[in-house]
């Protein structure tokens, strides 16, 4: 990582955001653990159990019950993890249209899901700032 990717005009500037294929949903497991042969994203350990998100279609195969259907939006530029105010101002930008935003940063991009039905949208919005920031140094 360099100082481009802290950098939060450089990271509005080159998010390009890319909409990945599917439908996403959000699913709690107890303790005990996911079931055999169960495909995820990501899994977080909380308090009350093992949050999961994974594809609509592997939850249905496996019969698990599930929430937020949604779509996955990776910023395909290299944000560094200590970079300030990246996801507040992505976040704040769909925040104004009303549209959730959950977010899950990983080693070098970050991501979002956002209602499926509002991809399209949340879309725009992100094209739409990173070209406001590129125009804004021509």
């Amino acid at each position: 990582m360099n100082d481009e990717d802290k950098n939060l005009d450089s990271l509005l500037r080159n998010m390009a955001p890319a909409l990945r294929p599917g439908r996403y949903v959000y699913c709690t497991f107890a303790a005990a653990g996911l079931p055999p042969g169960m495909q995820t994203l990501c899994t977080y350990e909380e308090a009350e159990g093992r949050s999961a998100i994974l594809r609509e279609d592997e939850a249905l195969r496996h019969g698990l019950a599930y929430k937020f259907r949604c779509a996955l939006i990776t910023l395909s530029v290299h944000s560094d993890l200590a970079s300030v105010g990246f996801m507040s101002a992505v976040a704040s930008a769909l925040a104004e249209l009303g549209i959730p935003c959950n977010v899950v940063s990983a080693y070098y991009h970050d991501h979002l899901f956002v209602p499926f039905d509002r991809a399209a949208e949340a879309m725009a919005a992100l094209h739409e700032m990173s070209a406001a920031r590129q125009d804004s140094i021509a």
